[in-house]
């Protein structure tokens, strides 16, 4: 990792388009600008890592629910018996899909 001090009004450079400028600082606050292209995504970082995880988690979801995984007799077996909830208890339909991180990020890149 690079250690830099700036002052307000200097300048990084990353690359030939990525510029980042320290805009204003505020006590323990640093407000910066960031300049880069538009097929260059600029996240948080705790945005990053939650559209990570989510992407892990339906990579993960995904898998688990690929029936080719399955072995045969198991594939057979769950066709063969009907689904039924037990008397009591309540059944919950979930869409997969895009997380509402993954569409705001999105709609935010095109």
């Amino acid at each position: 990792m690079l250690v830099l001090t700036r002052k307000q009004g200097e300048q990084i450079k990353i690359g030939d388009d990525v510029i980042i400028t320290v805009v204003r600082t505020k006590g323990k606050a640093v407000r910066l600008g960031i300049q880069a292209p538009p097929h260059v995504p600029v996240l948080r970082g705790e945005i990053a890592k939650a559209i990570s995880h989510d992407e892990h988690e339906k990579a993960r979801d995904e898998q688990s629910h690929d029936e080719d995984s399955w072995p045969g007799a198991a594939r057979q077996a769950l066709a063969a018996a009907p689904l039924k909830p037990e008397a009591g208890s309540s059944v919950h339909l979930v869409k997969l899909g895009r997380s509402p991180l993954r569409e705001l990020l999105a709609a935010h890149t095109r």
